[in-house]
């Protein structure tokens, strides 16, 4: 029974930390492809693509702190997981 539900919140957290790095990476993709506009936007000096760039570089920010949030749960489940003492197998010696 132990090994079910240690092998359960094992599952689960393996779940979590995929679903959260997966989230990660399609948001730093999203700013890689703003990075190129931005860089775009900049290299043309053009009073319409540089008001644009705002925009991008407040929606970038706003990317990075969600990254950075990401990361710091990731960090705290992954440091719960690892402190929580764990029950010794059924027959194990103490």
């Amino acid at each position: 029974m132990e090994n079910g539900v240690l092998g359960s919140t094992a599952a689960q957290v393996w779940q979590s930390s995929c679903d959260s790095v997966h989230a990660v990476q399609v948001i730093l993709d999203r700013n890689k492809l703003l990075v190129n506009e931005i860089n775009a936007n900049h290299d043309s000096r053009s009073p319409e693509d540089l008001k644009r760039n705002v925009v991008l570089i407040r929606e970038l920010n706003t990317n990075i702190n969600k990254v950075v949030e990401l990361y710091k749960d990731l960090s705290s489940v992954f440091l719960n997981t690892v402190a929580k003492p764990q029950p010794y197998p059924t027959g194990a010696a103490s």
